[in-house]
């Protein structure tokens, strides 16, 4: 259960799908919701032990999609930073020396 939901958290391509996957998975009607309300089927001494498992992997998927939302959010920002800048130096280069007197010096200066 633990590696199929681990699985499934890595490989959301996007916020979207993960919030899909935390409904599927801890949410009201999720897969780990049912198994904590499945408890009061077992014996007595056998409910505290199951029971921390749960908890256990309920905790774990909860910090995995926190980690992977936060890291979807960054390629997101990447992505929109990307978009605005031009970050090709060699453009810089020539759009700050166009009219450059001696490009000799200038190449001798970048390429250093």
């Amino acid at each position: 259960l633990k590696a199929e939901a681990t699985a499934a958290i890595e490989s959301a391509e996007d916020s979207a799908a993960l919030e899909k996957l935390r409904v599927e998975w801890l949410g009201k009607k999720g897969r780990v919701t049912d198994l904590l309300k499945s408890l009061g089927q077992l014996d007595a001494d056998e409910r505290p032990k199951v029971g921390a498992k749960i908890n256990a992997v309920k905790q774990l998927l909860n910090e995995q999609i926190s980690e992977r939302k936060e890291t979807l959010q960054q390629a997101a920002n990447c992505a929109a930073m990307a978009a605005c800048f031009d970050v090709d130096f060699n453009y810089m280069r020539k759009r700050a020396f166009w009219d450059e007197p001696l490009p000799d010096l200038t190449d001798t200066l970048f390429n250093v």
